[in-house]
């Protein structure tokens, strides 16, 4: 009997003193390509940071305080593109600038409210509602992600 092809995944750089063993870990893997391949028909939930997760909650808990749940779905709020994606520029701007927590209620960080504000566009975006107000020429022609190309083989050859 042909035994079926192995694919070997690196074990995830977590600690496993809370019931988690190596052995453990390695079994949960998928093995074989018909196994992967099953597993990646999902969307893999399981592989979003957890750190991730708790601190854009904290971010989105502070959204809930100042204005409720979910009030970017509201009828009546018109939620652009170019307000989610100038806040989370914001957060991470401040961040690069060595300020790791936001001064609003619960100085959540900014790398939560980063994640936040880009989760609330993809929301948006996925319900239908975002309004799409990103500059059409750059919609039309994608010269910045040529222009980022460019400059990366320039620095790699310089």
């Amino acid at each position: 009997m042909k035994r079926p092809h192995m694919i070997i995944a690196p074990l995830p750089n977590t600690p496993f003193g809370r019931g988690m063993t190596k052995k453990l870990a390695a079994e949960q893997r998928p093995t074989t390509e018909a196994e992967l391949k099953k597993k990646t028909m999902r969307v893999p939930l399981d592989l979003v940071c957890p750190a991730g997760v708790a601190h854009e909650a904290q971010a989105m808990r502070d959204g809930f305080i100042k204005y409720g749940y979910a009030s970017y779905l509201n009828d009546g709020v018109e939620m652009t593109a170019r307000h989610c994606l100038a806040a989370a520029k914001r957060h991470i701007e401040r961040l690069l600038a060595g300020e790791d927590k936001a001064p609003e209620p619960n100085g959540a960080h900014h790398a939560g409210h980063a994640r936040a504000m880009l989760g609330i566009y993809l929301e948006c975006m996925e319900a239908g509602v975002l309004v799409d107000d990103r500059h059409p020429r750059h919609k039309a022609n994608p010269y910045i992600g040529k222009m980022f190309d460019r400059m990366a083989k320039e620095n790699a050859s310089g």
